[in-house]
């Protein structure tokens, strides 16, 4: 029996219906949820692999639940390496604070920066942008 984790699991409806969704399909076999660890238990059919069953796994609890990452039970990591953009974003807008501020860049590519990452909490933009629309 194959065990892994579903982080970010906190809906006990949802949990529900992604354990009644994958009882359903026939790659997977012996489906149980416990809510409380947030482990699931499944045992592979003949025509299936371990990766594959991931993959199914993972589409699953994506429609029903948003954000459910899959993380193997033995080794402790994330399965699927999905890429935060949100984290990228707040990266990039530090980033290129950290260089408009010390003066090593523009401060129009500054300005371009800002509007495409589009961080509200960056202050010191914000008085850079009405400095040049006063001025």
């Amino acid at each position: 029996m194959k065990e892994i984790v579903l982080e970010g699991l906190n809906c006990a409806h949802c949990a529900k219906k992604i354990e009644d969704e994958l009882k359903s399909l026939t790659c997977i076999s012996d489906v149980e949820f416990n809510f409380v660890t947030k482990k699931l238990r499944f045992n592979l059919n003949e025509a299936t692999t371990y990766n594959q069953a991931i993959d199914v796994i993972s589409k699953v609890s994506t429609n029903i639940k948003d954000g459910v990452k899959i993380i193997d039970s033995e080794v402790q990591h994330p399965i699927n390496k999905k890429i935060n953009f949100e984290l990228l974003k707040l990266i990039i807008g530090y980033v290129a604070y950290i260089l408009a501020f010390s003066e090593l860049i523009n401060d129009w590519f500054f300005i371009l920066i800002y509007l495409i990452i589009g961080s509200a909490y960056n202050t010191h933009c914000q008085v850079k942008i009405i400095s040049y629309i006063v001025l």
